[in-house]
């Protein structure tokens, strides 16, 4: 059962985080390592490291169309009174979110593909079309960590491009899943499936793109 913060609380946390400064640094980190933020900044990192104009473009061009299209489709639903928050805490308001996720994650990858994008932005594509199909396939049952998944695709992402010398980035994983979990929005087991889904759809997209 998840408990949603209600905005009250939000604000309690946010006027005295000396006297509640775990639930501060917990809604922080949430907030901070949002998917959407952390797509983001994932598909930067892909970019500054290929370090060309067609990989700064195809970068733009994916996190428009798989990042910011699904959150202003999220802020649609929002501000209609579909959803109760961003973040997608009751399990059955995800479906369309992750339905329409989905089609944008497939339009952006096909288009990828046609006009040959440089493969490391094309793993990160693959990996989203597949990380949210398989999401929306668990989610009709049971509720799964989307930031625990992006967290442990952004470190990996790190590790792939930067080689061992990053490994302090594998730190944000179980960060971002105490988070989640003090704030009573996921499990412990439900960080750990999303985590270990997250790092297996990377070697997936990579070993078909290596």
């Amino acid at each position: 059962m998840t408990v949603q913060i209600q905005p009250n609380n939000v604000t309690d946390i946010l006027v005295s985080p000396h006297k509640k400064w775990d639930k501060f640094a917990a809604h922080w980190i949430s907030q901070i390592a949002s998917p959407p933020v952390l797509m983001t900044v994932t598909a930067i990192l892909g970019a500054a490291t290929l370090s060309t104009t067609e990989a700064w473009r195809w970068a733009l061009i994916y996190s428009f169309i798989a990042v910011m299209l699904p959150l202003l489709y999220v802020v649609w639903l929002l501000k209609h009174g579909k959803v109760t928050d961003l973040h997608l805490v009751i399990r059955a308001e995800r479906i369309k979110p992750l339905i329409f996720s989905l089609i944008c994650a497939g339009f952006v990858w096909g288009m990828m593909q046609i006009y040959m994008a440089p493969n490391l932005l094309l793993v990160l594509a693959a990996l989203n079309f597949m990380q949210t199909t398989i999401f929306l396939a668990i989610t009709f049952y049971w509720k799964i960590s989307a930031h625990s998944a992006a967290a442990s695709i952004l470190a990996l992402v790190v590790l792939y491009t930067t080689g061992l010398v990053a490994i302090l980035i594998l730190g944000i994983i179980p960060l971002v899943a105490w988070a989640r979990i003090h704030l009573s929005r996921h499990t412990l087991m439900q960080t750990i499936a999303g985590s270990g889904l997250g790092s297996l759809i990377f070697s997936l997209a990579v070993l078909i793109y290596s």
